[in-house]
Formats: C-alpha cells, sequence, structure tokens
C-alpha cells in the first residue's frame, strides 16, 4: 500500500514538473525574439557610434482580387543622417499574382523624391524604379520559409535639369541596376500576436561607371507584425546594411529603423 501510495505521489510530482516546463518552455519561445531584439539594440549602442542611422515609415493599402492576385498601394518617408534630414519621398505599387501554391510572382514600380544635400549639386531628385521578383514559401512545423529573388533597376527622370551631356552622365543619370536575394525565416508562436521573422538578403549592384557587380550589400533584418484588426496591421523592422567595393576593406554600414501601418479591403463577391 506505502508503494503504491507513493509511486502515485511520484506520478503526481513529474506530472507537475513536466507541466512547469512546458510552460517555461512556451514562455522562453514567446520571450527569445526579444531578447534577440534587445542583442540588435545593444549592438547600436556599441557600434552605431561610427554609423549612420536612417528611418522609413510608410502607409499602404493592399486590396486581394480572389486568391490569387494582390494590388499594394504606399506612400513612403525617408530620413537619413541619424534621422536629421530628409532622404526620400516615395510613391509606389506592387502587384503580386500567385500561379501555385506557395509561390509568387510580383511587379512593382516607385517613384522616388530623393533630397541630394551633399556635393556640388543639391537639390531634389527625380528618380523611377521598377522591380520584378519570384518568391517561394514553405513551412517545416512553427518555422515558415521564404525564399525571395528579384532585380531591380533605377533611374533618373532629370535630362532636362542639366545643361551638358557630362554633367548628366556624372551627376544625373543616376542609375542603379540590383539583384536581390532574400531568404526569411518566420516564427509562428501559438497562442502569441507577435510572431517573429528574420532574414538576410544580398544586394550585388552593376552600375555603368563600374565593374560589373563590384559593389554589394548585405542585410541582416529582424521584426514582427501586430493585426489590430481584420483589416489593419502594424509593423516594426530593424536591419543592419553593410555596403562595400569587392576588393576594398572599407565598408559602409546603416541601420535602419522600419515602421509600416497597412490596411487591407477585398474585392466583394457578387
Amino acid at each position: 500500500r506505502h508503494r503504491m501510495y507513493y509511486n502515485r505521489l511520484v506520478a503526481h510530482e513529474m506530472k507537475e514538473q513536466t507541466g512547469k516546463f512546458r510552460m517555461m518552455r512556451k514562455h522562453m519561445a514567446k520571450s527569445g525574439w526579444f531578447f534577440l531584439l534587445m542583442l540588435s539594440m545593444q549592438s547600436l549602442v556599441l557600434i552605431g557610434q561610427d554609423r549612420e542611422f536612417k528611418s522609413w515609415t510608410s502607409v499602404e493599402y493592399r486590396w486581394r482580387m480572389g486568391k490569387r492576385w494582390r494590388v499594394d498601394l504606399g506612400q513612403h518617408i525617408r530620413f537619413k543622417q541619424d534621422f536629421g534630414a530628409l532622404d526620400h519621398f516615395i510613391t509606389q505599387s506592387d502587384i503580386s499574382y500567385t500561379p501555385w501554391k506557395r509561390w509568387r510572382l510580383s511587379a512593382q514600380i516607385r517613384y522616388y523624391r530623393q533630397n541630394d544635400n551633399q556635393g556640388a549639386r543639391q537639390g531634389y531628385d527625380n528618380l523611377f524604379r521598377y522591380r520584378i521578383g519570384i518568391e517561394k514559401r514553405f513551412k517545416v512545423k512553427a518555422l515558415h520559409f521564404g525564399l525571395r529573388l528579384a532585380y531591380q533597376d533605377r533611374r533618373s527622370l532629370d535630362r532636362s535639369r542639366f545643361a551638358s551631356s557630362q554633367d548628366w552622365s556624372v551627376y544625373g543619370k543616376r542609375t542603379k541596376k540590383v539583384l536581390r536575394l532574400r531568404p526569411s525565416v518566420e516564427w509562428k508562436i501559438k497562442d502569441w500576436a507577435y510572431d517573429p521573422v528574420f532574414y538576410v538578403e544580398y544586394l550585388p549592384e552593376y552600375n555603368p561607371n563600374q565593374k560589373p557587380l563590384s559593389f554589394y550589400s548585405i542585410r541582416y533584418g529582424l521584426g514582427t507584425e501586430k493585426k489590430i484588426s481584420k483589416s489593419q496591421s502594424i509593423s516594426i523592422r530593424y536591419f543592419f546594411e553593410r555596403s562595400k567595393f569587392r576588393k576594398s576593406d572599407y565598408a559602409y554600414a546603416t541601420h535602419v529603423l522600419q515602421l509600416r501601418y497597412m490596411f487591407k479591403g477585398r474585392k466583394k463577391k457578387n
């Protein structure tokens, strides 16, 4: 009888400990990405003194047309030089199509109003950019992976600002062709609204005045998105970007904080 009582007591104790362990593991899962965020912010304090800080803020509207088509319209404002100077006004349109499950094709156009406040010629530049891309998504339990490949081309619209062809070739073209490869992972945490996203993006650049693909950037980012309602959400992201020439030891680093407000619509059924 004593042995039976002892076994029941041990079983009950093990059950309680297992429950506590599961709760602790769940809590660690929910708070783990906050630790990574704090670690990143700590890196800003430690190494951010010699680097530039930027902020990107946007308001976007998303309209879904059935299950396959999606249109995004957005207005962006960006600041540079440690948030002290205006960088860009951007108007954006993006359309995407899902031909198969977890595959997405996209095309994007942008108009830039860029503040050039350095050098001999200063003022606002007008730029146009288009981007085309393909993305594949898949998941393994709570981890949702994505891989995006894109190509973009940005050109100046300001030929009339420059009197000579030489000035236009040096200052005006502002042509920038970039390949973009971005693997990402989103961690879906049960019963929690702040699922973290982590990504790395490689951006080799082609410039007509330089050797092809001799300049590149790498971004390391993390963030999350919070649903406010069925049709509204807000997301915050941070990424660190390092840009350099392949055969140079010098690298330019940027810290970027992104904030986006999104509201969504859907085509009404007949």
